[in-house]
């Protein structure tokens, strides 16, 4: 029965097109079997060569999002803090973190949206990188019951499951709207190639490919080229 439910998400995620449709199938799916809002988190190591960068997708009404600092508000979510620091899951009783003066949370908007939206605790389940990758991911779920109907194990199954499928269809890619073109030329930087080696090879003006890369560079929020390969290898954009 696991093993079906596991790979019925990973036919359906194959169909999504973006990482928040991805995220609302992973819900129906799951509906019946936790019924609660999920929310992923993908985030760059803050002492990595990239600092604080994120890429999140959640199932959780505007009501609550628009308090987030990612859609213009100014409060933090505490998963971002944990994540980088855990080894197993963690569950999270909201109420106490609010609630708490001597935490960076108390009165915290956001939070307060989600609890005034009837959840109070949330289960995140890390999931663990490669041997000296750069990034954490987590996927939580909100609402979770007190003893839900799938274990600890399940749902960190669930979690790797859903990370992979975004990086194998591609969906990365598809958040920051990089081009083929502009991944291709990112894939040549990668391997050392200067832009008028790949002006060459392509048999383009170097003016085209230097386009191509302020392009990537102001899609994925990156300041230099370097910048840019580092996060599209780091996204799975470019395979290095």
């Amino acid at each position: 029965m696991r093993k079906a439910l596991l790979k019925s998400i990973e036919l359906k995620l194959a169909e999504a097109r973006s990482i928040r449709g991805a995220i609302f199938r992973l819900q129906a799916l799951l509906g019946a079997h936790g019924g609660a809002h999920l929310a992923y988190t993908f985030l760059l190591h803050r002492n990595s060569y990239i600092r604080g960068d994120e890429v999140s997708a959640t199932t959780m009404p505007e009501e609550v999002t628009k308090h987030y600092w990612q859609n213009g508000g100014t409060n933090t979510d505490p998963v971002v803090e944990i994540v980088p620091k855990m080894h197993a899951p963690q569950m999270m009783d909201l109420v106490d973190i609010v609630e708490d003066k001597q935490r960076i949370y108390h009165n915290n908007q956001y939070l307060t949206a989600i609890i005034e939206q009837g959840w109070q605790k949330l289960m995140v389940y890390p999931i663990f990188p490669e041997v000296g990758a750069s990034y954490y991911s987590a996927f939580t779920i909100l609402g979770l019951p007190d003893e839900p109907k799938r274990t600890e194990q399940f749902y960190m199954e669930v979690g790797r499951l859903f990370h992979r499928s975004l990086k194998k269809y591609g969906l990365f890619r598809a958040y920051f709207k990089i081009t083929s073109k502009e991944k291709k030329v990112l894939e040549y930087m990668a391997v050392g190639k200067t832009t008028l080696d790949i002006a060459s090879e392509l048999g383009l003006k170097q003016r085209s490919i230097e386009l191509r890369l302020q392009n990537a560079r102001k899609k994925l929020r990156a300041r230099t080229t370097t910048e840019a390969v580092y996060k599209a290898a780091a996204y799975s954009i470019i395979f290095v």
